[in-house]
C-alpha cells in the first residue's frame, strides 16, 4: 500500500453492466441426456476438431477422432462446450473433462486452457488456431477404448462457453481420442456443484480484512481480534515482505480462503535461485480453500524508480507461475495485483505493462483508496470501480479488491464513513467483485476502523447483513 494519495482519484469511465461480467450465454441442447440433476450435469462438445501444423489449411471437423501428436506431424486438439444449468449461488463447482482413447498413446496428454471460444470446427485449421494457453491438468496415456478423467475446475466456473485444447507432453507423442462425431465415447464435459445454500457459493463475494500486529502481537493473537471484531472473516489479506514462510505459516492460519503476496527480485527469480522453495511452497498448500497468490503487489512505483524492469517483472511471473503449475492445484489462483490509480490517465500509465499474459495470470487485484477524504468527501463507488470492473472484464478475468481503505472524513463521525462502506459492499458485488480485503492498518494513513459506526458497518459486511450486499 502506498501512493494513497493518488488512489482512486477521477475514476470517471461508465458503469459496467452487471451482465457484461458474466460469461457468454449458454444453450442447453448440448447436455447428455438423462445426466440432468439436482447437482450435476454432463456435456457434449459443441465443437471439437484438430489442427496439423504441417498441413496449415487442413480441416478435420468431421473427423470421427480427435488426434494429437509431436512426431513427423505436430497436432492440436481443440474441444469446446456450453455448460448451462447451473443454478445461481451454487458452490464448489467440480468440473472433469472424461476423453475416451481411440488408440494405443505413447505419451500423456496436456490439457491446455483456451481463452477465444468463437472458433467453430467446420472451419477450424491451423492457420485459424485459437492461441493456447497454460497447462490445467495432464491424461494419462491409456490403451486403447480406455476412458481417462482429469479435473478443469480452475477454467469451468458456473454457465458459459468454455474450450480446451489437447498437446502431447512431450516429443514423439501420440495419443488418438474419439471425437463427438462417435456415437459413443464422444468427449464429455461433468459439472457438479453444490447446492445454494449448502456451502461457500461460486459466484458469492467474500468479504474480510488484512491482520495488522500491534506490537508484542503474534500473528494469530491479531488474527483473533480481527475475527472478533467483524464476526469472522470470509478472507484474510496477508503480507509477506520476502518469500512466504513455508504453509501454513501466515497465510494458512485462518484456514479459510486468502490473498497472499511475496517478495523477490526478478533477477533472482530468474535465476532459478528460490524455485527449489517455491515448488515446496506451492505444493504444500492445501486443496481445500481458494489461495490468490501474488507476485510484488502494486510494482508500479518500484519499476518507476528503477528497482526493475515492466519486462524483467512480467518474465518473473511466468517463471513462477510455471512453478505453481506443477503443484497441479485448481485452488491455487495466480492474481496480479495493482493501484487502482494505475488505470486514471493523469497516473501516465498503462495497467498491461505490468501483464504477464492470459495464460499466466487467472485474477486481477486492485488496491483503491478514497482519495477524497483529505478533501472532505467520500467518493461514490461508481466512480471509484467501475474502472477495474471494466480492465478486468475485457480481459475475461475474475477480480477483486485486494486494499480497501478511506481515511475519516474531518468532522465525520463515523456515520458518513460507515454508509460509504456499505455503499462500496453493494455495489463491488453487484459488479462481481470475487473477494474484498478492507486495509485495517495504519500504514501510510490511519485508516482503523476504531468508530463504532464503520467498524459496525463493515462487520454487518462482512457477516452479510449489510442491506443490499
Amino acid at each position: 500500500m502506498r501512493a494513497h494519495a493518488h488512489l482512486s482519484a477521477a475514476l470517471t469511465t461508465a458503469a459496467l453492466a452487471a451482465s457484461a461480467l458474466g460469461v457468454p450465454p449458454a444453450h442447453a441442447d448440448a447436455a447428455v441426456g438423462g445426466n440432468v440433476g439436482g447437482d450435476s450435469v454432463s456435456f457434449r462438445p459443441v465443437g471439437d476438431a484438430h489442427v496439423v501444423a504441417e498441413r496449415a489449411r487442413r480441416r478435420t471437423g468431421d473427423h470421427r477422432v480427435l488426434k494429437v501428436s509431436r512426431r513427423a506431424l505436430h497436432r492440436t486438439a481443440y474441444v469446446k462446450f456450453r455448460v448451462s444449468g447451473v443454478p445461481a449461488g451454487a458452490g464448489a463447482v467440480d468440473a472433469r473433462l472424461q476423453l475416451t482413447s481411440a488408440g494405443r498413446a505413447t505419451a500423456p496428454v496436456k490439457v491446455h486452457i483456451v481463452r477465444n471460444t468463437t472458433w467453430s470446427q467446420q472451419r477450424l485449421s491451423f492457420n485459424r488456431r485459437p492461441a493456447v494457453g497454460r497447462v490445467i491438468g495432464t491424461v494419462r496415456a491409456a490403451a486403447p477404448h480406455t476412458a481417462r478423467q482429469v479435473e478443469v475446475s480452475s477454467l469451468v466456473r458456473g454457465n458459459g462457453t468454455y474450450a480446451i485444447a489437447l498437446t502431447a507432453a512431450r516429443r514423439g507423442g501420440v495419443a488418438a481420442f474419439r471425437s463427438q462425431e462417435r456415437a459413443r465415447g464422444a468427449p464429455v464435459l461433468k459439472v457438479g456443484w453444490k447446492a445454494p445454500g449448502t456451502g461457500e457459493s461460486a459466484e458469492s463475494t467474500l468479504f474480510g480484512t488484512n491482520v495488522f500486529r500491534r506490537p508484542g502481537d503474534t500473528f494469530h493473537r491479531a488474527l483473533a481480534r480481527q475475527r472478533a471484531a467483524y464476526g469472522g472473516l470470509n478472507v484474510v489479506r496477508v503480507f509477506y515482505p520476502g518469500l512466504p514462510a513455508q504453509w501454513p505459516g501466515l497465510a494458512g492460519a485462518s484456514g479459510g480462503p486468502v490473498v497472499v503476496s511475496f517478495k523477490a527480485t526478478p533477477g533472482d527469480v530468474l535465476a532459478g535461485r528460490h524455485d527449489a522453495y517455491l515448488e515446496r511452497w506451492f505444493a504444500s498448500v492445501p486443496t481445500d480453500r481458494t489461495v490468490w497468490w501474488t507476485y510484488w503487489h502494486e510494482p508500479e512505483d518500484d519499476i518507476a524508480a528503477g528497482m526493475f524492469s515492466a519486462a524483467d517483472y512480467r518474465a518473473a511471473w511466468r517463471h513462477l507461475a510455471a512453478l505453481a503449475e506443477e503443484a497441479r492445484n485448481p485452488r491455487l489462483k495466480p492474481t496480479l495485483i495493482l493501484m487502482c490509480w494505475t488505470l486514471v490517465p493523469g497516473s501516465g500509465r498503462e495497467w498491461n505493462d505490468y501483464y504477464a499474459g492470459d495464460s499466466v495470470i487467472d485474477a486481477l487485484g486492485w488496491d483503491c483508496y478514497n482519495a477524497g477524504a483529505r478533501l472532505g468527501r467520500y467518493r461514490d463507488p461508481e466512480r471509484m470501480f467501475s474502472a477495474v470492473a471494466e480492465v478486468s472484464a475485457a480481459v475475461g478475468k475474475p477480480w477483486g479488491i485486494a486494499e480497501l481503505g478511506s481515511l475519516l472524513v474531518k468532522a465525520d463521525g463515523g456515520a458518513r464513513r460507515a454508509r460509504w462502506l456499505r455503499d462500496c459492499a453493494v455495489w463491488l458485488r453487484r459488479g462481481g467483485a470475487s473477494w474484498v480485503s478492507y486495509f485495517d492498518a495504519p500504514v501510510g494513513g490511519e485508516y482503523r476502523l476504531f468508530d463504532e459506526a464503520s467498524r459496525k458497518a463493515w462487520r454487518d459486511v462482512v457477516m452479510g447483513n449489510a442491506r443490499g450486499a
